[in-house]
């Protein structure tokens, strides 16, 4: 047990007692489909759910959990945002916890839910470009404290709606929200390097309602959690998820905030001004890494397609930096027993002989090496897995770890856990 133990001491993770959540609408303003948590009690727990919505029966469940439980709860459509609303949630517990998020159609995204001490104050928005012109580059903003003043400053001719009014001018947008308030900003165009500043900590979700990353190959939705500027890194290791056989790598931008940000891959270098982002297309060589002078976001695009006979989707994931990974996770899979899920883990080569999943060592995986660094990766399939745990045998034995689900039309998809450097203000 001692590397379940471990997790919990010294450093901030992405397990905590208080989340400050939201969902984003769904393409075209469609009500149907699913929303709801899935929750890891990492010990005996009481665990809280409140809701101050107008648009749904406000909720206050109380529930308890045994250490080693699972839970799925579903909550109501109505709380997807739309405009300023009360659509925030708040999941509170009396021992640590974990949480993933789903939100479903005909297509969906889930994302990791980070602790309010996680949270900060200033965010560079990644989203994508509308697949059609019924489809919006979405930013979602929940205040965890009441008078939150929140300056929204959109790129360069972006046209952007707040509940239904449009803002043409591309200007700073101040709004002000109380606790669990919520602010959905939309447009027909990708608000990728859109800028968020707030007085107190808040959560911020992006993506697109549909999009198409690459231009080609199936569209579904692309949603993630956006970690604060604060909590940036500047190491990457850059892989695929799903299978170590895809015929073609997957999409990454990298976002700076700070101007004069140099970014260094095996491809080229470039240097880019704050509240810039540039891309990286992997084609046959499915693993790269990414180098940074001054911390930058990295965000992968899953091209979709079909893995094992069974079709893909695209998702969307807010990358861990190196020095973000950690020794243990405890990771969940998506309510629906059609999904298939998988594990890619990413490790220093010298490093692979201690993993373990559910007691279980993993012995006889096939390492891939990533050319320019001192790491490997392959890709662990979990299915029918509900709740998994991954450790290494030695506290210092850190890797990085993303889960992805696909059935068909839907696909999840998420980073295992965080390790922060330092606490925000965020409680």
């Amino acid at each position: 047990m001692a590397p379940f133990n471990w997790t919990f001491r010294d450093k901030l993770t992405n397990y905590g007692n208080k989340f400050v959540i939201g969902f984003t609408s769904q393409y075209y303003l469609r009500t149907y489909g699913y929303i709801g948590i899935a929750i890891a009690a990492h010990f005996d727990t009481n665990v809280t759910i409140i809701t101050q919505s107008t648009s749904s029966v406000p909720l206050n469940v109380a529930i308890h959990m045994k250490e080693g439980d699972f839970l799925e709860y579903a909550l109501p459509r109505s709380l997807r945002m739309q405009g300023i609303q009360n659509n925030g949630i708040q999941v509170s517990s009396t021992m640590n916890i974990s949480i993933e998020c789903f939100n479903y159609y005909t297509g969906g995204d889930g994302y990791l839910a980070l602790p309010t001490d996680a949270l900060g104050v200033t965010y560079v928005v990644a989203s994508y470009t509308p697949y059609d012109s019924y489809a919006r580059a979405k930013i979602g903003i929940v205040s965890i404290h009441d008078e939150t003043t929140i300056l929204i400053q959109p790129i360069k001719n972006a046209v952007i709606e707040i509940g239904g009014t449009a803002y043409t001018h591309a200007g700073p947008i101040h709004v002000f929200l109380g606790t669990l308030q919520s602010i959905q900003v939309t447009s027909k165009s990708d608000l990728s390097g859109t800028m968020i500043f707030a007085s107190k900590p808040v959560s911020v979700v992006c993506g697109v309602d549909l999009g198409i990353p690459g231009g080609t190959g199936s569209y579904d939705r692309l949603e993630s959690f956006l970690l604060p500027v604060t909590q940036w890194g500047k190491q990457y290791i850059l892989t695929t998820v799903g299978s170590t056989n895809k015929k073609q790598g997957d999409i990454f931008r990298i976002f700076a905030f700070e101007n004069s940000t140099v970014v260094h891959s095996a491809y080229w270098t470039k240097v880019l001004l704050s509240g810039t982002y540039t891309e990286l297309i992997l084609g046959e060589n499915l693993t790269s890494f990414v180098n940074c002078n001054k911390p930058c976001q990295v965000v992968q695009y899953i091209r979709g397609e079909t893995i094992g006979s069974k079709k893909a989707d695209t998702s969307m994931i807010l990358l861990p930096s190196i020095k973000q990974f950690k020794s243990y996770y405890r990771v969940l899979c998506s309510h629906n027993s059609g999904f298939y899920s998988s594990a890619t883990i990413t490790i220093e080569e010298r490093l692979t002989n201690g993993l373990f999943l559910n007691g279980v060592k993993m012995s006889y995986l096939n390492w891939i090496k990533i050319s320019g660094t001192k790491y490997v990766w392959t890709v662990v399939g979990m299915p029918g897995t509900k709740l998994a745990t991954f450790y290494h045998s030695s506290r210092d034995g850190k890797f990085g770890l993303l889960v992805y689900g696909w059935n068909g039309d839907n696909s999840y998809a998420y980073p295992g856990g965080f390790t922060f450097q330092h606490y925000s203000t965020g409680k």
